[in-house]
């Protein structure tokens, strides 16, 4: 006989550079999901970063992947993120490319 698995998905209303508000939104859905029993979440596309505008893009000082790791940081090392798989997305520039990464 197999396993059952409870499937969390999330819906959040994130925005782009709101780091903070993202962080909070993200990890209250962690603790929702575990509180209903899911040991795998999948948040939205650009779930860390919210998704940016094309003048945001161009934007020198938006470009830098350092807040969105270290947020992605933050948020795995948090005691809700504890016994439960995250999927998660967000944008990173690097080397001159724009893509998303999923994590």
């Amino acid at each position: 006989m197999g396993h059952l698995t409870t499937l969390a998905t999330c819906n959040l209303n994130q925005w782009a550079l709101d780091f903070d508000g993202n962080q909070k939104r993200i990890i209250e859905s962690i603790r929702q999901a575990k509180a209903a029993g899911a040991s795998l979440r999948v948040g939205p596309e650009l779930e860390i970063t919210g998704e940016y505008s094309d003048s945001q893009i161009r934007d020198p000082a938006t470009r830098s992947c350092s807040r969105g790791t270290r947020l992605l940081g933050t948020i795995s090392k948090d005691s809700a993120f504890q016994n439960l798989c995250s999927v998660t997305d967000f944008e990173l520039l690097g080397y001159g490319l724009l893509d998303h990464f999923l994590v």
